[in-house]
């Protein structure tokens, strides 16, 4: 299984008491939105905060236990998505995977500033592009813009990554761009001769 870098951004928060944590994968520019329920979300934005508690919680067991016998955590796993419902897994240092609730593996990540990888059927299944402007406007999220992208032509439709996804499809199928606008030296001949 292929698996790329996610990003996490933030704990978001809906009406009627919906929470997202919202990652984006870096590679594609596009936001996959994992849902938790507010129990959780509290848990995870305190763990952002540094609020202090009286008790360990069960990501603070749970990344103990891992140090003393697997010698501690690698990475997080989002491995798989079916019907609004995501698997994670923590990844040890010795190769072991220890399925788990996505909240749960974000806590730890949080926590011991883990990477967290998607894999590629998940995030081809379940991420979604957000404009820019859109993340601003409904998430509150500010993103820099990547300086390579900076530098790269208008897109023709007004959104560059539905353009790069098309121009990815084409390929696939064999069709380039010279295909389809003809060469110089080979101009797309006149329907009418």
């Amino acid at each position: 299984m292929t698996y790329h870098l996610v990003e996490y951004l933030q704990i978001s928060e809906f009406p009627e008491n919906q929470y997202c944590i919202v990652l984006r994968w870096i590679e594609k520019n596009r936001i996959l939105p994992v849902w938790i329920d507010a129990a959780d979300a509290f848990e995870l934005l305190q763990h952002e905060a540094g609020v202090p508690t009286r008790r360990p919680r069960m990501v603070n067991v749970l990344i103990d236990l891992a140090a003393a016998t697997a010698g501690g955590f690698k990475e997080v796993h989002i491995d798989s998505y079916f019907a609004g419902d995501y698997i994670a897994s923590l990844v040890t240092n010795n190769g072991d995977e220890l399925e788990c609730r996505p909240s749960d593996a974000m806590g730890v990540a949080y926590l011991l500033n883990l990477p967290i990888m998607a894999s590629e059927d998940v995030l081809s299944h379940a991420s979604v592009f957000i404009s820019e402007a859109d993340l601003e406007t409904w998430l509150g999220l500010y993103l820099t813009t990547d300086p390579v992208e900076s530098h790269l032509e208008e897109s023709a439709s007004g959104d560059a990554a539905a353009d790069a996804d098309f121009s990815k499809l084409m390929e696939s199928m064999g069709v380039s761009e010279a295909d389809l606008l003809g060469s110089d030296d080979n101009p797309p001949k006149d329907s009418k001769e």
